[in-house]
């Protein structure tokens, strides 16, 4: 069944986001409460970089980091984890590892 959402991860990407969250995450308590009450977020953001002199001025070509949500179920502290990095993104193209 397709999501509802064209923004929400592909099945494969949501069973690799679980699989890492109980192999690296689910331990960490939020830095900010101290609970352990996380809650997986079902869409990839990016982060883009921007010229540090021309902030505002949006650059097609910048760099692009695909990242995870984990956002705490008690307080709403939210924290980023690189969607590549963690393998939940598998990196593609000519600069892709083999």
């Amino acid at each position: 069944m397709p999501d509802s959402s064209p923004f929400m991860m592909s099945q494969e990407q949501r069973e690799r986001t679980v699989a890492w969250y109980k192999d690296k995450w689910s331990a960490t308590e939020c830095p900010h409460c101290n609970t352990r009450q996380w809650i997986l977020g079902p869409n990839l953001i990016t982060l883009r970089a921007v010229h540090p002199l021309e902030i505002g001025n949006l650059d097609m070509g910048a760099p692009v980091y695909p990242c995870i949500v984990l956002t705490c179920g008690n307080c709403g502290y939210t924290a980023l984890v690189n969607a590549i990095t963690s393998g939940i993104v598998l990196k593609e193209g000519p600069n892709a590892s083999k």
